[in-house]
């Protein structure tokens, strides 16, 4: 992918500031803008600078679209959702093994009656604005996971078509490239049927999961029902239960994309 605009002459900015007393505005999350001469920047929170935290891998894939050449990959309306959920695709392959990565596809499976391209901007009207409903776009990481890492579609065909001066609309190019048959098949298959394979050693990931969920005193009941996931916690404990609450969700999504599965704990 292409460096964004002035890189070759300038620093990128990167702004790390504390959501409060410093130079910086105090609405400031993370994530990308441009400035008033055209040159993007990213701002980060300081408290998610975390080693074990990665969402600046999903702001940095960010960098790398400011120089896209495809008409058909904007950040609006029936597009929009391709530029988050492949900066989220980019992480789930950099780092596959963080859990944390494969939680917003829960947005994705609890309301999988939407169309792929529902995104906070592109909602019907009357929608409310609920996480599910706000993080869509990001959760077809999911989608875009299972494709590359399952199905084997070329990555390169994922993230250089930002370049490749694109007209057609993400949805009608991932069409072009896998065929009706096989685009239809994969995004009925991938994360959406569950089965479960006994063999499989993600079965011993999450019976660990469970034992450490019983060792901090918390019960939890992680049920999986046809295309839903729900996570009803029995007992809660602040900030710890919420901590683990999200790494089985994690861990869940993770293994429904890796191998179908129908389990009740």
């Amino acid at each position: 992918m292409k460096d964004p605009k002035g890189t070759d002459k300038y620093y990128y900015n990167v702004y790390i500031h504390n959501n409060g007393p410093d130079l910086f505005p105090n609405d400031w999350a993370q994530g990308q803008d441009t400035d008033n001469d055209g040159y993007p920047f990213l701002t980060i929170p300081v408290k998610l600078t975390s080693p074990d935290y990665h969402g600046h891998v999903h702001e940095g894939f960010h960098i790398f679209q400011y120089n896209a050449n495809s008409p058909g990959l904007t950040y609006k309306g029936d597009s929009q959702w391709f530029i988050e959920a492949t900066a989220n695709w980019y992480v789930n392959i950099t780092y596959p093994n963080d859990l944390d990565g494969f939680i917003c596809g829960q947005a994705v499976t609890a309301i999988s009656q939407v169309p792929m391209w529902y995104s906070f901007e592109n909602k019907k009207p009357g929608d409310k604005n609920s996480w599910l409903r706000d993080d869509h776009q990001y959760g077809m990481n999911i989608y875009l996971y299972y494709l590359t890492e399952v199905c084997k579609v070329s990555r390169y065909a994922i993230a250089h078509s930002f370049y490749d001066n694109v007209t057609l609309l993400p949805q009608e190019y991932l069409y072009s490239i896998l065929g009706g048959s096989d685009m239809r098949k994969y995004f009925a298959d991938g994360p959406f049927i569950m089965q479960w394979d006994s063999t499989t050693s993600h079965q011993h990931r999450l019976r660990d999961l469970k034992r450490n969920l019983n060792s901090t005193g918390i019960r939890m009941m992680i049920i999986v029902l046809s295309q839903h996931i729900v996570i009803k916690g029995l007992t809660e404990h602040g900030s710890e239960y919420r901590k683990l609450k999200h790494r089985a969700a994690g861990l869940i999504m993770y293994m429904r994309l890796i191998t179908p599965f129908r389990v009740i704990i």
